[in-house]
C-alpha cells in the first residue's frame, strides 16, 4: 500500500518499512499522534525500531525519558 501523504523525508527503506508495519504513512502518523496525546502530563511520543520485534513500532514514554535508557557513558 503507498503512502497518500507526500513525505518528502520518508523514502526508501524507511517508508517501506512504514508501509510494512503499520500500513501507510498516514495509519503510521495516527497511532504516533494517539500515543503522544496520551501521555499525560509531560513526555513523547516516538517512532522507533524494536530489534526483538525487527519492527518499527511506536511508544509513549512519560517525563521525557529516552526510548530506551542510557548509562550515560556515550
Amino acid at each position: 500500500m503507498q503512502s497518500t501523504i507526500p513525505c518528502c523525508l520518508c523514502t526508501g527503506d524507511l517508508l517501506n518499512a512504514i508501509n510494512r508495519d503499520f500500513g501507510s504513512v498516514a495509519d503510521m502518523q495516527t497511532k504516533l499522534s494517539t500515543a503522544s496525546v496520551g501521555v499525560q502530563g509531560s513526555g513523547w511520543g516516538w517512532l522507533g525500531y524494536s530489534k526483538a520485534a525487527n519492527r518499527l513500532q511506536v511508544v509513549a514514554c512519560p517525563n521525557q525519558d529516552p526510548l530506551e535508557a542510557t548509562t550515560g557513558d556515550d
